[in-house]
């Protein structure tokens, strides 16, 4: 998939205003579409949300990491979920997870799409009206009042336009290749890393570097990234770009003045 999941794709996203609405709909639409097809085969996907929707060039938009996928009504209880906040009510008290378990976890996900955020906060303004509408009917805390996948996918093709989505239009952060950059030496530390010395395009730049002893951990990695992402869109003339490098490493790069060769 030629930009990964959509967790990372939103990540790189520098206007958010060019994810239109169209795109969005169309994403929805497609990974609804997924979790008809697994239910019809009495599977339940256990594990929806951005990180598992994977997006390319050609407007394909597939769900992806099937590893929890299993018959309805099987226990998870040794199974350590890292999007807890995306599980229904009943699986957290010990229940079943059963096909309106992952109908919750689709409404959780329509939120962190609407709002173009790679996870779905606690309090929130949903600005579309698809999202408007199905978003508390997935979200019920009572499982047998949530409608079913095949119910959620007529409803959101009732909004759907003769308008194709357009991904080349999503004005991405650009890529930084990381051979480009020179280090020249540390120069300092930070919560999640050390603070580099370095060269970028005939420039001396200050690089945080993430830890290597972080690189496993969820947590610290996605507060990186938050950081690095929201640091990048202050727009301010002292900050490039954000730097993804291998799986789970991110660097930002502060213009420093002051650093000599």
């Amino acid at each position: 998939m030629n930009y990964g999941s959509l967790s990372d794709y939103i990540a790189r996203i520098e206007d958010k205003s060019t994810f239109s609405e169209v795109i969005k709909l169309h994403t929805a639409i497609s990974s609804a579409q997924a979790l008809v097809d697994l239910h019809e085969m009495d599977y339940v996907h256990c594990d929806v949300h951005s990180t598992n929707v994977f997006i390319d060039s050609t407007r394909q938009v597939k769900l992806g990491n099937l590893i929890l996928t299993q018959p309805e009504g099987m226990l998870l209880s040794d199974i350590l979920f890292e999007y807890v906040h995306y599980l229904a009510p009943e699986v957290k008290e010990g229940k079943p997870f059963t096909k309106a378990a992952d109908v919750y976890a689709f409404g959780k996900f329509l939120i962190s799409l609407d709002l173009c955020e790679q996870d779905a906060p606690n309090e929130y303004t949903l600005s579309s009206a698809w999202c408007q509408k199905l978003v508390p009917m997935c979200c019920s805390e009572d499982p047998n009042n949530r409608p079913t996948m095949s119910q959620v996918v007529k409803i959101l093709k009732t909004f759907k336009t003769n308008e194709a989505p357009n991904f080349a239009k999503v004005k991405l952060l650009p890529k930084i290749e990381v051979k480009n950059i020179t280090y020249h030496g540390v120069i300092g530390s930070g919560a999640y890393g050390s603070i580099q010395k370095g060269r970028y395009n005939e420039m001396d730049v200050a690089i945080k570097v993430f830890k290597d002893a972080y690189q496993f951990n969820v947590e610290k990695a996605n507060e990186f990234a938050r950081e690095a992402i929201a640091l990048h869109r202050i727009s301010h003339t002292n900050w490039s770009v954000v730097v993804k490098a291998q799986n789970m490493w991110y660097n930002y790069m502060e213009f420093v003045q002051t650093i000599g060769n």
